[in-house]
């Protein structure tokens, strides 16, 4: 081996050992600039801080959440979203328009969406968490009714804004028309002013809120001194 040889091999020894020290390196081109290497730094550091913000849904505590939902006054049942039972059939039940809210609410059919435009926003979810409240009213038709629905849905929104706080990726299905806007910009020809917000309701989502109470093991009857209302925390994640 030549003097000049013996000189060299060290230094490309060195080279080929050396690690990369940043991730996503070795996607990167051959020998980056410094500049280079900090622009994958910063891009990997934020999908990082993404995944963390958006909340990872393999690593989340269900428990926790679940028991979070228990301080928001509900029975909380962690439930695999395909298998949400939902009837395209029900949406009759909407245009019978016995609540009023049928081409009045942007919340509503058929501004929502049609039934597989619902169907998929369900299905664009990971997981779904569904929420129960029980109701003790005097007979239906009372004040105490809509009150109870009410509060159940005003629970609801908070429980979303509280996870969406915490990094979630969530949206809500709740109970009766949204609220935010009294009355909602629909009735004027307005846009909705708060999309993000907005709430659709169990049956705007055309959701067989009887058999998926039976398939989460909660109870459920007609019973003229009581209400169960039911909602769902649809998680997104990533």
């Amino acid at each position: 081996m030549n003097l000049f040889a013996q000189f060299v091999k060290p230094f490309t020894q060195k080279k080929q050992k050396r690690k990369h020290r940043f991730p996503g390196a070795q996607n990167s081109p051959q020998s980056p600039c410094p500049f280079t290497k900090m622009c994958y730094n910063i891009f990997y550091a934020k999908a990082a801080f993404d995944k963390k913000t958006k909340g990872d849904f393999m690593n989340i505590d269900k428990d926790k959440i679940a028991k979070q939902a228990e301080e928001f006054g509900f029975t909380a049942v962690w439930f695999p979203v395909s298998e949400i039972p939902t009837n395209p059939e029900y949406l009759k039940y909407c245009e019978v328009n016995r609540c009023g809210n049928y081409r009045a609410n942007y919340a509503c059919p058929p501004d929502c969406g049609t039934p597989d435009e619902m169907r998929a926003r369900l299905d664009s979810a990971k997981e779904a968490l569904v929420l129960q409240s029980l109701w003790e009213i005097p007979d239906y038709g009372t004040p105490e009714v809509l009150t109870s629905k009410a509060e159940h849905g005003a629970a609801v929104r908070r429980f979303r804004d509280a996870l969406r706080k915490e990094g979630f990726d969530v949206f809500a299905v709740g109970y009766g028309p949204c609220p935010i806007c009294k009355p909602c910009k629909r009735k004027s020809g307005e846009p909705c002013p708060m999309p993000d917000q907005r709430v659709s309701c169990m049956s705007a989502y055309c959701v067989d809120a009887a058999a998926l109470a039976a398939r989460c093991a909660l109870p459920f009857e007609w019973n003229p001194q009581r209400l169960y209302l039911f909602g769902m925390i649809m998680f997104r994640g990533e």
